[in-house]
Formats: C-alpha cells, sequence, structure tokens
C-alpha cells in the first residue's frame, strides 16, 4: 500500500506544478479596449504607461483591477492632463467599475450621462458625488 501512496503524492506534485506553470492571470480584454479608445479618443497631454502589450492590471498607471484581474474596478487619473470631452461609449464599458477619478484635469464636458447609464447604481451615486464637490470647489 506504501506504493501506492508515493504514486499518488508525485501525481498530485505533478498535477499542482503543472497548474503553477500554465496558470496565468486572466486579463480583461474588453475594460483594456475600452481603456485604449477612451485614451486614444481624449486629449492627453502627459504620456501615460497603457499599451496593448502590457498588462492593464499590472503595469497601467492609475488602474485597477478585481482580485481575479477580470475586471477593471478603478480608474484613477486626478491630474493626468486630460482634455475635452469624455469620449462615448468608452468607459460606460467598462462595467464593475466602482471608483472614477478624472479630478484635476481639463476634462470640458459632464455630458456623459448618456455614456454612464449602464454602470451600477453605486458608481453612479459616488461619480455624482464627485462631480458635486468638484463644482462647490
Amino acid at each position: 500500500m506504501g506504493w501506492k501512496l508515493e504514486l499518488l503524492c508525485i501525481f498530485l506534485a505533478a498535477m499542482a506544478t503543472e497548474t503553477m506553470l500554465f496558470s496565468v492571470a486572466a486579463e480583461p480584454v474588453e475594460d483594456k479596449q475600452a481603456l485604449l479608445d477612451f485614451l486614444h479618443n481624449i486629449g492627453h497631454a502627459h504620456s501615460l504607461n497603457w499599451n496593448e502589450s502590457s498588462s492593464v492590471c499590472t503595469s497601467w498607471r492609475g488602474v485597477t483591477c478585481n482580485n481575479d484581474q477580470s475586471r477593471v474596478i478603478a480608474l484613477r487619473l486626478p491630474g493626468a492632463g486630460l482634455t475635452g470631452p469624455i469620449p462615448i461609449h468608452t468607459l460606460s464599458r467598462l462595467t464593475e467599475i466602482q471608483t472614477l477619478s478624472l479630478r484635476s484635469n481639463g476634462i470640458t464636458d459632464f455630458s456623459v450621462w448618456k455614456n454612464l447609464i449602464t454602470l451600477t447604481t453605486r458608481f453612479r451615486v459616488k461619480f455624482l458625488i464627485s462631480i458635486f464637490r468638484a463644482c462647490k470647489s
């Protein structure tokens, strides 16, 4: 019976090693494309380190993903030199976003309600509060 247990241990160790070697963190492909579309369609004075070849969850400035790196949950780009209106059909595609900070930029048009209508109620409330605070300062 000892050799069967040894064989089982070897098998389990091999399976665990294979899982560790071949497991890759999920990349939120749709969210990444939405952010690239946002970047390519808004003016920006400062360079962001966003490019297609790097991981959105581990490398991109201002981007936070959920624990399994399958969705973008926060975008924080205060003072990033963004200018102009928020491009339509870009940020609204970030369906799991919970935090959006674009303060201290040159964003000229906040008529993005059509753009953000699909986002979660929790996010919309936080966004409304941040706009109210920005208008008061």
